[in-house]
């Protein structure tokens, strides 16, 4: 999975089909730029309205309580036809330059997992579709005096390729958006954290889930989890059933595309 820019210069615009070639990918990366805006303002909107809410009166409500946005990140990339379906390590790479240093290598395998197997059917489109996924993870960061609980919220989208002219260097262009964000665990209770922070430990093949678990439960009382939580909100879900990692994932529906520029 390259950088989008590094691929593109790579083209030969110096044949009888420069101004087509040219053209072309101007417009793919003009498309794949537009994309990333778009789901930028998805995820600060959906941010802002977790930071305005959070749990509020309502036990049932979607949003992670956040105290402010701590990072965010925009990476314009592709895959060609040689690209490996297993994209974890690079993945992994790549969001590392968002979380603490000292965050378990677990834990950025467990995120890394989930974004990859959310990526599978972005990879596995028809010719000329495109497609977008969602992920939410939410995780101990750091360690000591500075470890915190942030989620993690990532937009991918994708579009196959359809133009022969660069078909055979880009297989599918993507846009990636990931905002990273500090729980406020005041506002949270710890089955609501437990959750969405067991399926990232399943999906990193943590050895010792408990031991992680119990980590998780010590952190979340020292920062004064729960303590703004409404007394009516102890009556938490306690017989719904536990999540999955594949529950933390949105993936919208593959469409074809319309405009058939590239």
């Amino acid at each position: 999975m390259g950088v989008l820019s590094d691929v593109v210069k790579q083209f030969d615009t110096s044949g009888q089909q420069t101004e087509e070639i040219s053209e072309t990918l101007d417009l793919m990366v003009e498309l794949t730029k537009s994309k990333a805006e778009t789901y930028k303002q998805v995820v600060e909107d959906a941010l802002n309205r977790g930071r305005i809410l959070g749990k509020g009166d309502s036990t049932d409500s979607l949003f992670f309580p956040i105290s402010s946005v701590k990072d965010s990140h925009v990476e314009y990339r592709c895959t060609t036809q040689n690209t490996p379906t297993d994209l974890i390590e690079e993945i992994g790479k790549s969001i590392s330059t968002m979380i603490d240093d000292h965050t378990a290598q677990s834990i950025v395998t467990g995120v890394a997992t989930i974004i990859n197997s959310a990526l599978q059917p972005i990879l596995g489109q028809s010719s000329g579709a495109e497609q977008y996924c969602a992920t939410t993870s939410t995780f101990v960061e750091g360690t000591g005096i500075a470890v915190n609980i942030v989620r993690l919220d990532c937009i991918i989208w994708g579009r196959t390729v359809s133009a022969k002219s660069i078909k055979e260097k880009i297989n599918t262009t993507l846009a990636c958006v990931a905002y990273k964000s500090v729980v406020n665990v005041k506002k949270l209770s710890f089955d609501d954290f437990r959750s969405v922070y067991a399926p990232i430990l399943e999906a990193s093949g943590e050895t010792d889930p408990i031991a992680a678990i119990k980590r998780a439960e010590d952190i979340y009382n020292l920062l004064g989890g729960g303590t703004e939580v409404p007394q009516k909100s102890n009556l938490l879900r306690s017989s719904a059933p536990a999540l999955q990692a594949s529950d933390l994932v949105y993936l919208s529906e593959s469409v074809t595309a319309t405009d058939r520029k590239f």
